[in-house]
């Protein structure tokens, strides 16, 4: 059985209004829907969307092969 690691990203990005309290972030939303949400508060009430990264964690996790797969490989 062989071990290889891969490195996890997590990241929460939170879009902002700069004319008023507005806010959504990946927390809630995927990241599309964050876009669409931003996108559609600055067309219907005319105020400009500022975004940025609230939270970047970075892991390295060991990935363990199926003991079939090693030995195939």
């Amino acid at each position: 059985m062989t071990s290889k690691k891969s490195r996890v990203i997590l990241s929460i990005k939170r879009s902002y209004c700069l004319d008023c309290g507005w806010t959504a972030s990946t927390e809630l939303h995927s990241r599309r829907e964050l876009s669409t949400l931003a996108i559609e508060h600055a067309v219907e009430h005319d105020h400009d969307i500022d975004s940025e990264i609230i939270c970047n964690l970075s892991s390295i996790r060991p990935t363990i092969e199926h003991p079939d797969e090693a030995m195939l490989n």
